[in-house]
């Protein structure tokens, strides 16, 4: 009722998200009826509308992009790391994940401004599969933080040993995870 009325879909915020990427993650049938009433969602790349194209495959994510106007090299690489972000904060994002690594996002982040990297989300998960994978992509493994939240939870101690076999750096960053 409120669409059919006009209510603006792109305007406003929840929990640091536009309306239509909030709807991608925690309401997937209401992100469908947002995305058709989205003025934005079809001249700009969003974070829900990469990582929507992403989870279809590289070519429907190049379509994506193509299709869509900006002048910005800089506003698209921020949109495409933002969602890598995402990709590995949210559970069921594995195939956008590797779609945004083969198109060369870098996990290491240049222009998304955040503390936290998709590795140290991936420290935060214990997910092993997710850290090989941003490992093997070049992820940095004495990313702040990282060490340091894997020591966060009792289950995480196997993947505490993983990063340290993997050569994360002990010496400078273990006082923060042991602290």
């Amino acid at each position: 009722m409120l669409l059919e009325r006009g209510a603006n879909v792109d305007q406003g915020k929840i929990e640091d998200f536009t309306v239509l990427d909030w709807a991608y993650f925690h309401k997937n049938d209401l992100y469908q009826m947002l995305f058709l009433m989205s003025r934005k969602a079809k001249e700009i790349p969003t974070i829900s509308g990469i990582l929507d194209a992403a989870n279809r495959s590289s070519q429907a994510l190049s379509q994506y992009l193509n299709s869509r106007e900006t002048s910005q090299d800089s506003y698209v690489r921020n949109k495409l790391e933002s969602a890598m972000y995402y990709a590995t904060y949210y559970v069921g994002q594995d195939d956008a994940l590797d779609v945004l690594l083969e198109f060369g996002v870098d996990p290491n982040f240049k222009t998304f401004d955040r503390d936290e990297s998709p590795l140290y989300n991936a420290a935060m998960g214990g997910n092993f599969n997710l850290a090989g994978r941003l490992l093997d992509a070049g992820a940095d493994i004495n990313a702040p933080g990282v060490l340091a939240i894997a020591t966060d939870r009792k289950e995480n101690f196997d993947f505490l040993l993983f990063l340290i076999e993997q050569g994360a750096d002990v010496e400078t960053h273990g006082a923060e995870a042991l602290r």
